[in-house]
């Protein structure tokens, strides 16, 4: 126990700075102490939170603290108790039904997630199970598994014998009950709706935008991703001059404003119309490049 007096890092968490081993520690610790059970007292020493003291064939569910501090230390600081809270929910809220799954296909459904990443950032990813969002956006299904987050591979799905349009299934069911906030607000004359998130797979939200948005949206939306913990703002476009209007006032959200996509490494304005995106390039409000499909919907609406 010398090292922990010492403060050093664990050689099970050796991924972070000292400074940030301090930090998280304090605050795994802060949120472990809301539940009061001594089970915990111990994880400091093994990396592993007991999810459950239930057995089933002879399993437990442990959660692995090195992979969780390592992403939650990612993000920004303030959000970091939040962060940690939420990923014990959550392995701690599936746990039960892990221990009662009797195939590799009923473990795998309850951590599954959808999750966007940059196109770019999948070209040395091998046999990932992805679908398309944007031309710059795609999503990848990762299962949010107590040892760490990973992606799903078309082998995997292969050898359980699942077929990959129920997995997707289950992600998007499984991130309907994923805590979200929805701020609407005036913006150029026209509502601007902020969704928010204390978890880092809020941005997830991404792919049921169809269901966030406030009645049909015949003439498409527009989104700006921000980052986090204000993941992405959306306008239904009704009137030219409003959609306008929001392109400026998305395109103020940027490097200058409030947009930091050093956690989702994707940012940027979107036109999303019937499940997909085309980037918009904002510069000043002369030069937009609006992609052609918007730019004859907008051609179309009154002012």
């Amino acid at each position: 126990m010398s090292w922990l007096r010492r403060g050093q890092v664990p050689r099970w968490c050796d991924e972070l700075s000292a400074e940030q081993w301090a930090l998280g520690a304090r605050c795994v610790q802060q949120v472990l102490g809301e539940y009061g059970d001594g089970r915990y007292i111990r994880w400091r020493r093994t990396g592993r939170i007991p999810l459950s003291y239930a057995y089933a064939a002879g399993r437990r569910i442990d959660l692995h603290v090195g992979p969780l501090l390592y992403y939650t230390c990612l993000l920004d600081p303030s959000m970091w108790v939040k962060a940690i809270r939420r990923e014990l929910a959550f392995q701690t809220e599936r746990a039960p039904r892990m221990l009662r799954a009797t195939t590799g296909e009923e473990l795998l459904r309850p951590l599954l997630l959808p999750v966007p990443v940059p196109l770019e950032d999948t070209a040395g990813m091998v046999d990932i199970l992805v679908r398309r969002w944007s031309d710059g956006v795609v999503t990848v299904l990762a299962a949010r598994a107590p040892e760490g987050t990973r992606m799903v591979t078309g082998q995997e799905a292969r050898n359980l014998g699942a077929d990959p349009v129920t997995l997707w299934d289950s992600a998007l069911h499984n991130l309907r009950s994923e805590p979200v906030r929805l701020n609407t607000v005036e913006a150029a004359g026209a509502e601007l709706t902020f969704v928010s998130s204390d978890d880092r797979f809020g941005m997830g939200h991404l792919v049921r935008l169809g269901e966030l948005i406030d009645g049909p949206a015949p003439h498409g939306v527009l989104v700006g991703i921000l980052g986090s913990p204000d993941l992405f703002a959306f306008h239904r476009i009704v009137r030219r001059t409003w959609a306008l209007g929001t392109l400026n006032a998305l395109r103020d959200l940027g490097p200058d404003g409030h947009l930091d996509n050093s956690v989702t490494g994707i940012s940027g304005v979107h036109w999303w119309k019937d499940g997909l995106a085309d980037a918009v390039e904002v510069g000043t409000s002369a030069d937009a490049e609006i992609p052609p499909r918007m730019a004859e919907v907008l051609d179309r609406l009154p002012d």
